[in-house]
């Protein structure tokens, strides 16, 4: 996918969801595409100031789970990327680089009017996502 699409808001998923049904290498089905999320090492918190958790007693816990495993420690517990308030903005701008990212599963599209089937970052299919406010209008659509 291009470096264009990359950045788009896809859809929502609620941070509930996203903390235990739909965690990290999940698969999330959106209305026209499904997405894998993927990992924190991939996540960004620019522009988020509220991301840190402070909660001892949980990462004393996570530690002590880790050091069972002889793991290193964690020194920090971090919220998923989220803005309050980015859904106000009228044109949408805020919440376009505050997320956490996916990637289009699967990699391969098939246009089922062409029957051709290519990669994603082929060229042959162009992400569509013209209004960030409408989220769920985000495609793929080949020109056949």
């Amino acid at each position: 996918m291009s470096s264009q699409g990359s950045n788009r808001r896809v859809g929502a998923v609620r941070p509930s969801h996203l903390m235990f049904t739909a965690g990290i290498g999940a698969l999330v089905d959106l209305p026209n595409f499904s997405v894998l999320i993927r990992g924190i090492d991939s996540w960004s918190h620019s522009g988020v100031t509220d991301y840190d958790i402070d909660e001892p007693r949980l990462r004393a816990a996570v530690n002590r789970s880790l050091q069972r495993y002889g793991r290193g420690q964690i020194e920090q517990l971090r919220a998923a990327p989220w803005l309050e308030g980015a859904d106000a903005d009228p044109k949408g701008w805020a919440a376009q680089g505050v997320g956490v990212p996916v990637t289009p599963f699967p990699q391969w599209l098939r246009c089922t009017a062409c029957n051709v089937l290519a990669a994603i970052d082929s060229g042959e299919f162009a992400f569509v996502n013209a209004n960030p406010r409408t989220p769920h209008e985000a495609k793929f659509v080949h020109d056949c």
